[in-house]
């Protein structure tokens, strides 16, 4: 131990400052990526109709596919 008094008070109070500092800057990179988050997710709930849009036509488009398919196999 040092022959200071309170210099392990000193050391332990820096170290807390240092371990709230750090943590401070976790908390302002999670905060920033939930807000990211939230409008990626916003984004992606306007998207879905026209992600339902184009599964009806993909699947439309298969249907003719598939029965012009069938229909030379018949010729």
């Amino acid at each position: 131990m040092s022959g200071r008094p309170g210099a392990h008070e000193s050391t332990t109070h820096s170290s807390k400052k240092n371990n709230y500092a750090a943590l401070y800057t976790q908390l302002q990179v999670l905060d920033k990526n939930i807000t990211k988050l939230q409008k990626n997710l916003q984004v992606t709930a306007e998207q879905v109709p026209t992600f339902h849009n184009l599964e009806t036509l993909h699947s439309s488009m298969f249907l003719v596919t598939s029965q012009m398919a069938n229909q030379k196999k018949k010729d």
